[in-house]
C-alpha cells in the first residue's frame, strides 16, 4: 500500500486518498472492476446523470437556475448533457426509424438549437443578459427536447405497429407529420415553463417571448424547405 496518493501525491495511508478521493491501490484493474466503475457511474440512482435527468424532466428551467446560483457540482454540464442525449437519440433513431436520413435531421435539429439560442438573445436583448446565459438555457431545453424524441423514437414503431394491426391506414408521411407537431407543441410548452424560471417573468410575457423565439426558430426552416 503506498503511503502517498499517486493522484494529487498527499499523504493516503489507507485504501482512499482522504483528500481526492482517489484509490491508493497501483496497478490496472481488473475486467470486472473496470465495468463496474462504469456501470456504477451511470446506472447509480445517486449519480449525476439521473439526478440530472430528474430535475431536467420534473423541473423545467431548474438545471438553468442551478447552474446560474452555482450549484454545478451535482449535475452534468449543459454541452456535456446535450452532447450525449444527442448521440444517444439519435442513434435510436438510425436503429428504429430511418437510418437513411439519421445525420440529415441530426444536423437539422444542431441548426435549430442554434437558430433558438440566437432567437433567445433577440427575444430577451432588452434584458440586457448575458450571452452566455442564453446558451445554457438553450442546452437544457434542447437536452429535454433529444429526451423527448428519444421517448418518440421508441414509441412511435410500436404505435405504428398496432395501427396496421388494426387495420388503419397510415404512411411514414403521416408518421413524420406526427413526430414534426408533437416535438414543436412539447418544445413551445416546456420552454414556457423553463423560461418562466429562468427569466422571472409573468406567464403572459413568457408565453409571448416564448411563441416569438419560436417562430424565429422554426420559421427559416419552414420557408427553406418551401
Amino acid at each position: 500500500m503506498p503511503d502517498s496518493c499517486s493522484n494529487c501525491g498527499r499523504p493516503a495511508p489507507d485504501a482512499f486518498c482522504p483528500h481526492c478521493g482517489q484509490k491508493t491501490r497501483l496497478g490496472l484493474p481488473t475486467l470486472p472492476e473496470l465495468l463496474s466503475d462504469g456501470l456504477a457511474a451511470v446506472f447509480s440512482y445517486d449519480g449525476k446523470l439521473w439526478r440530472t435527468l430528474r430535475v431536467l424532466i420534473g423541473q423545467p428551467g431548474g438545471l438553468t437556475a442551478e447552474f446560474l446560483a452555482g450549484r454545478r457540482q451535482p449535475y452534468l454540464s449543459p454541452l456535456q448533457l446535450f452532447v450525449w442525449l444527442q448521440a444517444i437519440t439519435f442513434f435510436a433513431h438510425r436503429l428504429w426509424i430511418d437510418s437513411a436520413n439519421t445525420d440529415r435531421i441530426s444536423q437539422l435539429v444542431l441548426i435549430l438549437g442554434g437558430l433558438f439560442w440566437i432567437a433567445l438573445s433577440i427575444v430577451y436583448a432588452d434584458r440586457r443578459e448575458p450571452v452566455l446565459k442564453h446558451l445554457v438555457t438553450t442546452a437544457h431545453i434542447w437536452s429535454f427536447m433529444m429526451v423527448f424524441l428519444l421517448v418518440l423514437y421508441g414509441g412511435m414503431p410500436l404505435v405504428l405497429n398496432m395501427l396496421v394491426k388494426l387495420g388503419v391506414q397510415t404512411s411514414r408521411l403521416h408518421a413524420g407529420l406526427v413526430m414534426d407537431i408533437s416535438a414543436l407543441s412539447v418544445m413551445i410548452l416546456y420552454s414556457i415553463a423553463a423560461l418562466a424560471r429562468v427569466y422571472k417573468q409573468k406567464v403572459p410575457v413568457t408565453v409571448f417571448r416564448t411563441l416569438l423565439v419560436s417562430v424565429l426558430t422554426v420559421g427559416p426552416v419552414f420557408l427553406d424547405r418551401l
